[in-house]
């Protein structure tokens, strides 16, 4: 069947795009790939050489069926599991087709900038001001942790 074969091919191809270092990138290949040889499924570049190698051999197969029994519904299944299954349910889950919805579990998203050191005298998050400072005035006191024998 062509369309779980394609859908495979593309969650794979999907996947290592998302992924934003080399082992996510492996990981998001491996797991589709490997279900895709598990189940026995058949994929052009896949039957490529062991047509070719029938072929020669004299097996009982012509171009013909090569070309009728398998590129043809290949290639279909590549269209419609690539455009429908995997870019269809992408766009309805997070773009224009689902409406844009706020998804009713609250996420966080942060990019890299997020995650790097602020820099010095500055919180994360807060923007120094010249008259602010991470030290304490003089007169205040440093925050006590609690059952600290000085209360």
């Amino acid at each position: 069947n062509p369309i779980p074969t394609n859908w495979l091919v593309c969650m794979a191809v999907f996947l290592s795009g998302q992924a934003q270092d080399m082992a996510g990138k492996m990981v998001g290949i491996w797991f589709p790939i490997s279900c895709f040889v598990a189940i026995g499924f058949e994929h052009i570049p896949a039957n490529f050489f062991i047509l070719t190698m029938g072929l020669l051999a004299g097996a009982d197969l012509t171009v013909w069926d090569v070309f009728i029994k398998n590129m043809v519904p290949t290639t279909l299944g590549n269209f419609f599991a690539g455009a429908v299954c995997v870019a269809v349910g992408y766009s309805y889950a997070f773009g224009s087709l689902g409406g844009n919805n706020k998804s009713a579990v609250l996420v966080t998203r942060c990019s890299q900038e997020d995650l790097a050191e602020p820099p010095a005298g500055q919180d994360a998050g807060l923007k120094a001001t010249p008259d602010s400072s991470s030290e304490p005035a003089q007169d205040e006191e440093a925050p006590r942790a609690p059952g600290d024998g000085k209360e």
